[in-house]
């Protein structure tokens, strides 16, 4: 099982894999505290801070769905265009 790191700081982070797995880096959202997740494909997967955020948790309100004033559920918070 690969060695599993908690997240110091929240943010972006770039998340480099080994390159034969993965040729690219990609970015990934990380919360401060969680474990960073681990790659079942690469031995050694890498995360550098690319940009620092502060996480916000959504409060159980915002949770529920919109509805429209005809009652039919929204998916979307935004209006139709």
């Amino acid at each position: 099982m690969a060695q599993e790191y908690v997240v110091p700081q929240s943010g972006i982070t770039t998340v480099t894999h080994d390159p034969a797995h993965a040729g690219m880096p990609h970015e990934a959202t990380a919360i401060k505290s969680r474990r960073f997740p681990t790659c079942r494909h690469c031995k050694s997967i890498r995360f550098e801070l690319a940009h620092a955020a502060r996480h916000v948790a959504r409060p159980a309100s915002s949770r529920r769905r919109m509805r429209r004033p005809d009652n039919r559920s929204n998916s979307s918070p935004w209006p139709a265009p």
